[in-house]
């Protein structure tokens, strides 16, 4: 493992939350953590600008676009 790999990986699924979205990401972002991690947020075709706004505030963070919403597996 080289220092750049996460030791974890954080899944969030969204549809049409920004505000909670940006919420959380900014509680998980604004933290020290003591080991590496990556965050993935899957967004289930929210037709509100919630991924966009994930592109833009956080280029950082993986972003999953699904073409339809799938609903909660």
């Amino acid at each position: 493992m080289t220092d750049a790999t996460p030791v974890a990986t954080i899944g969030i699924l969204t549809y049409h939350s920004p505000q909670l979205l940006s919420g959380l990401l900014e509680s998980i972002l604004g933290r020290r953590w003591a080991h590496r991690y990556e965050i993935v947020v899957v967004d289930n075709n929210s037709a509100d600008g919630t991924a966009e706004m994930v592109e833009k505030r956080w280029p950082e963070v993986r972003l999953v676009r699904n073409p339809v919403n799938r609903g909660v597996a």
